[in-house]
């Protein structure tokens, strides 16, 4: 906050405000991932990512952007904080966290069972935030020593459908993607 020109004048400037509110977010999703992990070794970089999917997937996107011509993600973020998942989620939905290490030329399969609710023909939504943190090579000029793609699975696994909203190179860039919801008939 700048000093007052005068008694009756103030000039908020900048993201401080913000960062106070992520910041104060991030520890109380800390202390949640304390909670549901009761004897669990959480490595620090599995809690740092943890937190920051947590955070993401809680964010609501910048509206009226769809078409820009620059990768909205990386110039603005996610969007402003819409739901603080501290406080939990609603009836109809379930929040998963899954917390692991990747390593070099391996695959992680996660498998979840759906509500029966899901029985329905109709379209259905799954949203999924990922976060990873990256070996840093100082060295390199791109300062990253491991990269994380998206593959489609192969299988027996129904089809969910495309995609909305991310195109290929977009989930493929970054340490943390929140993407829009796959639909399914």
């Amino acid at each position: 906050m700048a000093a007052p020109a005068s008694a009756r004048e103030t000039f908020i400037s900048g993201t401080s405000p913000a960062a106070a509110l992520v910041t104060r977010r991030a520890a109380r999703l800390n202390d949640l991932i304390d909670q549901i992990a009761v004897g669990q070794a959480l490595s620090r970089h599995q809690r740092v990512a943890s937190i920051k999917a947590l955070l993401i997937h809680g964010t609501q996107p910048l509206g009226g952007l769809e078409d820009a011509d620059f990768p909205v993600e990386q110039c603005l973020g996610y969007g402003p904080l819409a739901r603080d998942l501290t406080d939990g989620c609603g009836a109809n939905e379930a929040v998963v966290l899954f917390a692991g290490t990747i390593g070099a030329n391996q695959e992680q399969d996660l498998e979840f069972p759906l509500p029966d609710g899901l029985n329905i023909r109709e379209a259905k939504r799954v949203e999924a935030t990922l976060a990873w943190l990256s070996p840093i090579n100082w060295r390199h000029r791109q300062y990253r020593r491991a990269a994380l793609q998206f593959v489609k699975p192969s299988g027996p696994i129904l089809d969910l459908g495309t995609p909305v909203g991310l195109s290929k190179d977009t989930a493929n860039r970054g340490a943390t993607n929140n993407s829009a919801p796959i639909l399914a008939d």
